[in-house]
């Protein structure tokens, strides 16, 4: 049973943590601006949702997330621990 429990708060810890997410690429689109494809290690991103870059301390509100495919951007309602899609926050600078 101790593993049960233990597995248990690993997983809740994961997508109940605060968001810590990896950028691992960008691109610039002129109307969305800057488009961030990360990798979500704890948490979950949802759009409404206020995001802070932590290498320049800005705050930005969450526009759209979704998964890439190779058909194109696919929103989604929210990305959560684990996995690995876009951001779309109005990052204009």
């Amino acid at each position: 049973m101790t593993y049960y429990f233990c597995f248990c708060y690993h997983i809740c810890r994961m997508f109940y943590s605060p968001l810590q997410a990896l950028i691992f690429d960008s691109v610039y689109d002129s109307y969305r601006g800057v488009i961030v494809y990360t990798r979500i290690k704890e948490g979950t991103v949802r759009p409404g949702q206020d995001i802070k870059m932590m290498a320049t301390g800005a705050i930005y509100k969450v526009v759209e997330v979704g998964t890439m495919s190779p058909a194109g951007l696919q929103p989604r309602d929210a990305l959560g621990a684990g996995e690995v899609g876009y951001i779309t926050a109005s990052i204009k600078t």
